[in-house]
Formats: structure tokens, C-alpha cells, sequence
């Protein structure tokens, strides 16, 4: 893989980072009464994981294992992943009195699928 492409996965990363970071603090500023601003912060932090999570498969998988990663570890590590975000959203329902949110899942689903088509699909 091309030092061009980690940049752009590392970007995209940050990008993540950052994203979740701002939710976090515009939630809790407890301002913003727009509806819709607030679905927005209420999915904004999964589809940040979602490009958060395989932005660090990426750049971490050669720092550990000394060779890049191939795609299909690399879609089965997504596939691991999918599962903890979805144990997760079960664990808030069954057990957190919090809803199971579909939404939640297809913002994560979101940011794989981005990272996974640059990975896969982007030439540079």
C-alpha cells in the first residue's frame, strides 16, 4: 500500500478522532435544541468509530506484525469489529435500559464502508 494512501487512511482517522471528540462535547454543552442537529450528534460518534476503528487496523497491523495487512485480514478484522459494535448496542439494550438503535449501527456500517473502498479501491 502506498504511503500516499496511509496518509489519506490516517487523515480520514483523524477526521474520526475528531468528529467524536466535537460530539462529545457539543452533547454535553446541553445548547443545542435543533431536532435534527441532535439525531446528528446522537449517530455522529459511531460513524467517527467506524472511521476511527479501521483507520488504527491499518496503521497499527504493520507497526505489530512487521508486513501490511492483507484485505481479507483486513475485512475480517472489520467483520470482528462490526460484532463489538453490535454485542455493544445489545449489551445497552438488554441491560442499560437504553434502546437498541439501528441507526447507530448503520453510521458504524458507514465509516467501514469508506475506509474499507479507499483501502480496496482508491489508487494513489
Amino acid at each position: 500500500m502506498g504511503k500516499d494512501k496511509i496518509t489519506l487512511i490516517r487523515i480520514l482517522g483523524i477526521i474520526g478522532a475528531l468528529i467524536w471528540a466535537l460530539t462529545i462535547l457539543l452533547r454535553d454543552v446541553g445548547i443545542i435544541n435543533n431536532g435534527f442537529i441532535k439525531f446528528l450528534l446522537g449517530i455522529a460518534p459511531n460513524f467517527a468509530v467506524g472511521l476511527l476503528i479501521p483507520a488504527l487496523i491499518i496503521i497499527c497491523y504493520p507497526i505489530i506484525f512487521k508486513r501490511e495487512i492483507l484485505f481479507k485480514e483486513f475485512i475480517l478484522m472489520l467483520v470482528g469489529s462490526y460484532i463489538l459494535i453490535l454485542s455493544s448496542e445489545i449489551v445497552h439494550d438488554r441491560f442499560l435500559n437504553s434502546s437498541f438503535d439501528i441507526l447507530d449501527m448503520i453510521a458504524s456500517l458507514i465509516g467501514f464502508v469508506i475506509i474499507a473502498s479507499v483501502y480496496k479501491y482508491i489508487k494513489i
